[in-house]
């Protein structure tokens, strides 16, 4: 089914989708939760306290978020404070997405 925002088209709306780092898991099997009045960008850091805030991610949880232009998941920490995201352009009306992995570090 589609799925219309009713969200105001001046909210800075991101969609962070995330799954589980686990053989029989991907985006497609994952969940994903609507980041309203997101910053207009933000550094690594801020991205990971937004996770650990909706309870995605804990101390035993490693984050990594793909970065299209490298085609690859980076560690949220990895990034430091190197770059930033840019959410400015997204509205209500047209969100953004990011797509994150999450690693369990205590999993065996």
């Amino acid at each position: 089914a589609d799925f219309t925002m009713n969200a105001e088209e001046k909210m800075r709306v991101v969609v962070v989708r995330y799954f589980l780092d686990k053989p029989t898991t991907s985006l497609q099997t994952g969940t994903c939760i609507f980041w309203k009045n997101a910053p207009a960008t933000c550094d690594a850091k801020q991205l990971d306290q937004f996770l650990k805030d909706v309870g995605i991610t804990t101390h035993a949880y490693l984050a990594q978020v793909y970065l299209e232009r490298f085609k690859a998941y980076m560690s949220l920490e990895a990034m430091g404070s190197l770059g930033h995201f840019d959410f400015s352009q997204a509205t209500g009306k047209a969100p953004m997405q990011l797509d994150i992995r999450i690693t369990d570090l205590h999993d065996e």
